[in-house]
């Protein structure tokens, strides 16, 4: 996750007044990224409001001709590699442990 993402969401949970005169724009994966155990995530997702978001995106995974990969069901019994392009990436975020 993109630091500052992080560090915005820390104060605004931490920090900032409780009054409404503060928000943060971070990134749209935040939420999810503490979900599921983001390092350094202070901010309690059930406690914090979401506005919403100013981006929808859609996820799309491709994989190689020869990987054996055809639908999602080959997927769901068998190794996909993956790379993602950072932490932040829904790529990384969503990926299987």
């Amino acid at each position: 996750m993109a630091p500052g993402s992080v560090r915005a969401s820390n104060y605004v949970y931490a920090v900032a007044p409780k009054d409404g005169t503060v928000i943060a724009a971070v990134n749209q994966n935040m939420p999810m990224y503490q979900l599921l155990g983001g390092a350094g995530a202070a901010i309690r997702r059930r406690e914090a409001g979401l506005l919403g978001s100013m981006a929808n995106s859609n996820g799309v995974v491709y994989t190689w001709h020869t990987s054996g990969v055809r639908t999602i069901d080959d997927a769901k019994t068998q190794l996909v590699p993956l790379g993602a392009v950072g932490t932040a990436s829904d790529s990384y975020i969503f990926r299987p442990s």
